[in-house]
């Protein structure tokens, strides 16, 4: 087994594992030092035993599914959620008949979020 490395960019460099007339390329980033622990330590692995070019192969092929979305947050509607936050206004002491105007207008469904203050904010 030999491992052999090129530059193909600024801190981008190529690995080519030799064994028995088949290759396997590996890309690596970083310095020339970097490169240089790779190799050895492909070496290292090559001498207890291992088919890296196996190894390689495997890595290319092997795909990492992405982690399942955290499911969709739900919020309330306009229409559900203002009657509620009146009357947490009303409790807190302040007036509700300028918060009663804003419900003499037809509401439209549009789903609300909370702003870090509290306050409700149309999405």
């Amino acid at each position: 087994m030999s491992a052999t490395y090129r530059k193909r960019g600024y801190n981008s460099w190529e690995i080519v594992v030799h064994r028995n007339r088949e290759r396997a390329c590996q890309t690596v980033h970083g310095t020339k030092d970097d490169v240089m622990v790779v190799v050895r330590e492909l070496a290292r692995l090559e001498a207890t035993g291992h088919n890296l070019i196996d190894a390689l192969r495997l890595a290319r092929q092997t795909t990492v599914a992405p982690p399942p979305a955290p499911p969709a947050q739900t919020f309330p509607t306009l229409r559900e959620a203002l009657p509620l936050w009146i009357q947490s206004k009303v409790a807190a002491g302040e007036s509700p008949r300028e918060y009663r105007r804003g419900l003499s207008f037809p509401l439209r469904d549009v789903a609300l979020s909370l702003h870090a203050s509290g306050w409700p904010h149309a999405r």
